[in-house]
């Protein structure tokens, strides 16, 4: 801890001036004493330490104060004394913005924008559309100081956030809005105009509370409408996110009311919009504009429209020319083509309505093709690359500037990656030549997460705050590093090879620097040196210079660098193994013995993922943040890194580098769809290695047509035979799973329009002749029915050549005792489970968005006159898995508005407290918390943030734990089961489709409700999924059932629908699992 000689003097003068004792509301005014007093306070509190994190007992870690006063008064104090803005991250998140704000006004304008610009950036808020930590004081200061409006993206979003809840009562994006005292319209109101135009302008994103904002301002009056009207339209021009477009489509069609006539004297901006064929846009100005435009400009709107990307859009759009009279020769001439594609469409109202077209024009469409086009899409598989080697390039005060600039465009993704190690590499060097220099190329930079480490070197201080109890390998080689630019020669592990690769003979060469220099080597930099080596190529009998080893905390380690890296040659880290899933994806990183005391104040227990890039020799271990539903500025970063490796990818890498290349922000995506492109020409994508089974690592395949889109535009760029085995694996999965999923049918159509292709390459000998055996395709197109994707299956499989009498059936797999015994072990799900005779119901409740809260009533016995109201599954899973209590607000007569009250089992009875039970031991979990968990893992996620997965995790967690059995999980589905109509089995067991271990916890999950909807005259609609489950664990449940895992009566519910009259898809599901389980329910 580095304490300011000058802080005992400050805290004299803090309590001689009553801060110490007074409450916080008063900051503002209270007195900052003489200016020889402010000068001596400012003097002790502007620099320093006031406290570290540490051992605070025995194995337990805090906070160790420096100053054992009010830290929020006392950065009060310092910050209207004069500190610099950094005085702000000494306050806690939940300071009363009110009077901060106050307390930022006394300095100025200036310093309040300087504030403001300081403030609001991405890392202080939870989500992208979030209000950040300090953006309500942001805004109260512009409102109240009448500042020019901020042109700030970050600034407009917490703006938008504030507004909305000002004008509608929102709070959705904001963080325990109890806590804040909003602004109130009045005081928004004369600023508003300059702020949604700004808002608009500066590009924040409609889809988030803007979009909300503005549609309710108009309603309320407080947007003109022609102003507003052509403010919007010039946003709709410029923007570049599909969601923006359609927020902004909304708001002019149905908010502004935009009329015809508007629409037609802006047709010209309009349709290069329509061209981008977004199904919303097309909707709202498409059939408008074809109904209104002159006949000369029919065509231009109709063949912009014609291409989007909905059957549905499509349909209108030819519904209104089929209405329109004939436009003239040109336009027919000029759509002629597209009509006819769309007259052989696999959509048959499509079909019918472009006939419709043609026809009312006297056209005639071209005969369509038995043949499938071929345009040599196979093509041969590139040689393997020569990896190049790492060129620093000139060093320069520019070159560092650039290096600079493409790292802080990136924000907070850039502290990994060739870019990462180019920056590093440059500063490294130029601070070598000269110092001066360095200082001047790095002035300026941007509020990105890490940038922190380059300010704090620019103003002398150190890189890593004091009070940082670690930090994981890349920061801690960037801090390093900066504590020590125009010290070390060069930088340790700078990459050989752009693949981030250090060979040997360079990392001797750079250990003789050092030597040469009489410097230490930094810890961080010879760990990362090392984890990049390829051992195996390594000369264990080198020759190699003893130079000494700073560790982070200054003191050198006992071996010298020599002795460590001869040591790690033969007992390095050891690759690991890719995980499947999303919860497997906390695989630690196993530190060698050989580098023992250099993890020192080193975070190394952390999950794998966070070494991307450190091992450059490693394989998909590494990958799991390539994922095209999180994280996707790093994706992009990510597979320009692996589109640079020296080894073909695996089937992680490859699977999903196939899928990132569409999502995103478009700069995002532009940079994945290249890197997939490049990967595919070095020789890195090898056909059949993809493999859907890691597919977004999450154990479940979905979002499936989105992929097939990713997939059909790798495959029209040459990657066809990458593509192909992929898209037959997805319809194997599809048919593997309780039923088809969702995009099945995009898969197989897909296959159908690249069949032509396959064939031609194998007929040239492009292809193997195994392309053609396709086992997913033939056993779609065998199966009944005309469905979309059955139909595209035959489709293929007219083509192909017979390949056996017999179509191919994707069977189950007979039942594997052993991973019977793994799923389902003897003694799990045994626990007796403790009645504590509460009762409860279930409700839907209001909340802040769209989607409806269940709110869970419970009745506790030993407080008959109170109500316990339980709403917020966020919550009660963490709590319920950390401390063994659920949270609710009590109510009763005597607190009709309730109070927040902690719910826990004592050992004798559920018991309520006004605070959290803090005991040093876990309560056991009795009935009704169970049945909390239960009935909030049949809801869906009560925010944004929360993903459906978590309850999945949380239980899994308690059943490792073995905090609760299947006897609690059967009570409580019993129970919650008389209130299906808002608490869905449907949603708890989709949990078990991909977690079968939890199947010794759950049964009964599956049990009951088919229990409880045989005594129903009319049978629920989540019958059908709960049915799927237990078709696809049968084999595990009808083995358990035999070995008395499970009652023989817990399968009466299949009987009773089996018995039932009717012919729906869920009583043949019934009878058909009913006469499955004949023999165990006979046990009974």
């Amino acid at each position: 801890m580095a304490v300011n000689p000058r802080l005992k003097e400050a805290l004299e003068i803090f309590r001689e001036l009553g801060w110490d004792k007074a409450d916080v509301a008063d900051a503002p005014t209270l007195l900052l004493g003489t200016k020889e007093q402010q000068k001596v306070a400012l003097a002790g509190l502007k620099t320093g330490d006031w406290g570290e994190y540490g051992e605070v007992g025995p194995d337990t870690y805090g906070w160790i104060s420096a100053v054992n006063v009010n830290a929020t008064m006392l950065a009060l104090f310092a910050l209207r004394l004069g500190a610099d803005v950094r005085m702000e991250v000494r306050l806690p998140w939940n300071t009363d913005d009110v009077v901060l704000a106050r307390c930022v006004a006394q300095r100025g304008e200036a310093y309040a924008a300087t504030f403001i610009d300081q403030v609001c950036v991405p890392r202080l808020r939870r989500s992208e559309h979030s209000l950040s930590a300090r953006g309500e004081a942001a805004v109260r200061l512009v409102c109240d100081l009448g500042l020019p409006v901020p042109e700030k993206i970050d600034y407009l979003k917490d703006w938008a956030v504030v507004a909305l809840a000002a004008l509608t009562g929102d709070v959705a994006e904001i963080p325990w809005p109890d806590d804040h005292a909003l602004p109130p319209l009045d005081e928004l109101r004369p600023s508003f105009d300059e702020h949604w135009r700004a808002a608009v302008h500066s590009g924040v994103p409609m889809t988030g509370p803007l979009g909300k904002l503005l549609s309710a301002a108009v309603k309320a009056g407080l947007i003109e409408r022609d102003a507003g009207m052509e403010q919007l339209f010039a946003s709709l021009d410029a923007a570049v996110r599909p969601g923006d477009r359609k927020a902004l489509t909304s708001l002019i069609v149905n908010d502004f009311a935009v009329t015809d006539d508007e629409l037609v004297t802006r047709v010209d901006a309009l349709i290069p919009i329509l061209s981008h064929g977004e199904a919303p846009v097309v909707e709202g100005f498409g059939p408008r504009l074809i109904a209104n435009v002159a006949d000369d400009l029919v065509g231009e709107v109709a063949l912009a429209c014609l291409y989007v990307k909905t059957q549905k859009a499509v349909r209108q759009v030819l519904t209104a020319l089929k209405k329109r009279d004939f436009p003239g020769q040109a336009t027919a001439e000029l759509l002629y083509d597209r009509l006819g594609e769309l007259a052989q469409s696999r959509d048959k109202a499509t079909v019918k309505l472009a006939e419709a077209v043609l026809a009312n024009w006297n056209i005639t469409p071209a005969a369509p093709s038995e043949e499938p086009e071929v345009t040599g899409l196979w093509q041969p598989t590139p040689e393997l690359w020569s990896v190049p080697r790492f060129e620093l390039g000139e060093v320069t005060p520019e070159a560092l500037t650039e290096a600079l600039r493409v790292l802080t465009s990136r924000g907070d993704v850039a502290a990994f990656g060739l870019e990462a190690d180019r920056f590093l590499a440059l500063a490294v060097a130029l601070a070598n030549h000269n110092l001066d220099d360095t200082r001047r190329a790095l002035t300026g930079i941007s509020s990105v997460s890490w940038a922190h480490v380059v300010r704090n070197w620019l103003a002398g201080e150190p890189a890593r705050p004091r009070w940082q109890a670690g930090s994981f390998l890349w920061y801690m080689r960037v801090e390093s590093t900066f504590d020590h630019l125009g010290q070390i020669p060069c930088l340790l592990s700078q990459p050989s090879r752009v693949d981030l690769s250090v060979e040997f003979d360079d990392l001797v060469a750079s250990l003789k620097k050092y030597a040469a220099a009489d410097v230490p080597v930094l810890q961080a930099d010879l760990v990362m040196a090392l984890a990049r080596l390829d051992v195996t190529k390594a000369d264990a009998n080198a020759s190699l210079p003893e130079v000494p080893v700073k560790l982070v905390d200054g003191r050198l380690l006992r071996r010298n660098a020599a002795q460590v890296v001869m040591s790690y040659l033969k007992r390095p880290f050891v690759d690991m193994e890719a995980p499947f899933a999303s919860p497997d994806r906390n695989g630690i990183l196993a530190w060698p013995k050989s580098l023992v005391g250099l993890d020192r104040n080193m975070v190394v227990n952390d999950r794998i993922g966070r070494y991307f890039g450190v091992f450059p020799n490693w394989g998909d271990a590494l990958n799991i943040d390539l994922d095209r539903r999180l994280y996707l500025d790093v994706a992009s970063v990510m597979a320009r890194q692996l589109a640079r490796s020296a080894k073909p990818l695996g089937p992680g890498a490859a699977v999903n580098l196939l899928a990132v290349q569409r999502h995103g922000r478009p700069e995002h995506a532009t940079e994945s769809a290249l890197a997939l492109q490049k990967a595919w020409e070095r020789g890195l994508l090898v056909p059949g290695v993809a493999d859907i089974d890691y597919l977004d690592w999450d154990g479940q395949l979905r979002n499936i047509g989105s992929f097939v889109e990713s997939l059909r535009e790798a495959a029209d760029r040459g990657m066809l035979s990458v593509v192909w085995p992929v898209l037959d694996d997805v319809l194997v999965a599809s048919l593997k799973a309780p039923r088809m999923l969702a995009g099945t049918a995009e898969a197989a159509q897909a296959m159908q329009d690249y069949v032509g292709e396959v064939l031609a390459a194998v007929t040239e000998g492009v292809a193997p002749a195994s392309a053609l055996d396709v086992p997913g395709v033939r056993a779609l197109a065998a199966r009944k029915g005309t469905s979309k994707a059955v139909d595209a299956a035959r489709g293929v499989v007219k083509h192909l050549p017979d390949q056996q009498a017999e179509p191919q059936q994707l069977a189950a797999p007979a039942l594997d005792t052993a991973l019977f015994k793994k799923i389902w072990p003897a003694a799990a799900g045994t626990k007796p489970n403790i009645p504590d005779g509460a009762t409860y119901s279930l409700r839907e409740a209001g909340s802040n968005t769209k989607q409806p809260h269940l709110q869970l009533d419970m009745v506790v016995p030993s407080y008959p006159a109170s109500v316990f109201e339980i709403k917020s599954p966020t919550r009660e899973f963490l709590e319920i898995r950390n401390l063994g209590q659920a949270i609710s607000k009590r109510v009763s007569q005597a607190e009709p508005e309730g109070k927040e009250s902690w719910l826990y089992w004592d050992g004798d009875a559920l018991v309520a407290d006004d605070s959290r039970n803090r005991s040093e031991a876990t309560p056991e979990l009795s009935d009704a918390l169970i049945a909390v968990l239960i009935a909030y893992t049949g809801v869906r996620a009560d925010n944004v943030h929360q993903k459906r997965e978590w309850a999945a995790e949380r239980l899994q967690e308690l059943a490792e734990k073995e905090a609760y059995g299947s006897a609690a999980v059967k009570a409580a589905t019993i129970g919650l089961l008389p209130y299906h109509e808002v608490w869905s089995p449907a949603r708890v067991v989709h949990t078990l489709e991909k977690q079968p271990e939890l199947l010794p916890y759950l049964w009964p999950t599956l049990s009951e409700p088919l229990r409880f909807a045989g005594n129903l005259d009319t049978i629920p609609k989540w019958v059908n999924r709960v049915l799927d489950v237990v078709t696809l664990h049968a084999e595990i449940l009808l083995e358990a059932t035999r070995r008395g895992y499970m009652p023989a009566d817990a399968w009466d519910g299949l009987d009773a629908l089996a018995a039932k009259k009717g012919s729906s898809a869920a009583l043949k599901k019934a009878r058909v699992l009913a006469k499955s389980f004949e023999t165990v329910t006979s046990l009974g």
